[in-house]
């Protein structure tokens, strides 16, 4: 059985606070989120999340871990070139087989001032029924009788 990445959680408008460089091979990285804002996403401490920088047009996979409400900070092992007041969304994902994924649902959360959450939205997935590409011909009777009204007597 063949799985495939679904969008599980996704955390819209974050501000970042601080940006740390912690210099120790051993450290991954880490973005350090309030637990309301991880609750209102359904993220979990240690989690390893996609972190997309909206200002600087970057992404970095970083582990969840919980911090002071409202408070964004990313802890990276090198220097970065996130800045505080940098603009960040933050997903999640799920393995998920293709029977699975049509009862899926992803949480998008989405934050104010302070970094709180003040919108959050579940979203189910959907199917396409039909190939979108896929235009049906019309019955020869109705094409037919189109052509004969457009005709004008000469």
């Amino acid at each position: 059985m063949s799985l495939s990445p679904f969008l599980r959680a996704k955390l819209h408008r974050l501000k970042v606070t601080a940006v740390e460089t912690r210099y120790d091979l051993s450290f991954d990285g880490a973005i350090v989120l309030g637990p309301r804002v991880c609750w209102a996403a359904g993220l979990t401490e240690f989690e390893r999340v996609e972190v997309y920088n909206v200002v600087r047009c970057e992404a970095v996979f970083l582990h969840v871990m919980f911090g002071a409400e409202g408070k964004v900070e990313v802890w990276t092992p090198k220097p970065h070139r996130t800045q505080p007041g940098d603009t960040l969304r933050v997903t999640a994902h799920a393995w998920l087989a293709p029977a699975a994924a049509l009862e899926h649902t992803a949480t998008l959360a989405l934050v104010g001032r302070n970094n709180a959450p003040i919108e959050i939205r579940r979203i189910k997935a959907r199917r396409v029924p039909l190939d979108p590409s896929f235009v049906p011909l019309p019955p020869r009777e109705q094409s037919t009788t189109h052509l004969a009204l457009e005709r004008t007597p000469a």
